[in-house]
């Protein structure tokens, strides 16, 4: 849902299908990769750099999913694999932070997801993003 909000400005003039269609392929790393070439967009064709990474990333899952499937391949209990995806994110954070509200939301949702961590239900991490969407818009006025 948050990531809708911001790409509904983006894709407003798109026709349904094609909404659609990017709406099937948003993914956390492709928001991120995306989100500050649409800002640098003068000439309107970063829409078919997210479609051509929605579609990479898709297919490689896709694949992924096959082959471990089929190949049975197991991670070993040794690989801390759940820290994996926090660590590519927060990799792909540090280009989007511009300005002091950016830095300020995700100091503050980061922050709060880490305190409210063991909260029952992964409440912990829609507090974080409500701490931080309020501080990015209260800072943004």
């Amino acid at each position: 849902m948050i990531y809708s909000v911001s790409l509904a400005p983006i894709f407003h003039s798109y026709s349904r299908l094609r909404k659609g269609v990017y709406a099937f392929l948003v993914a956390d790393p492709l928001f991120a990769l995306s989100v500050p070439r649409f800002r640098t967009d003068e000439e309107g064709e970063s829409h078919w750099y997210y479609f051509g990474g929605g579609v990479s990333l898709w297919g490689f899952w896709v694949l992924g999913m096959v082959i471990g499937a089929g190949a049975g391949i197991e991670v070993p209990e040794s690989f801390p694999i759940e820290l994996v995806l926090p660590l590519v994110l927060i990799a792909m954070l540090f280009p989007v932070l511009e300005d002091r509200p950016s830095v300020a939301t995700a100091v503050v949702a980061g922050g709060v997801a880490t305190l409210a961590a063991p909260l029952d239900y992964n409440l912990g991490l829609l507090l974080a993003v409500t701490c931080g969407v309020a501080v990015g818009v209260t800072l943004n006025r």
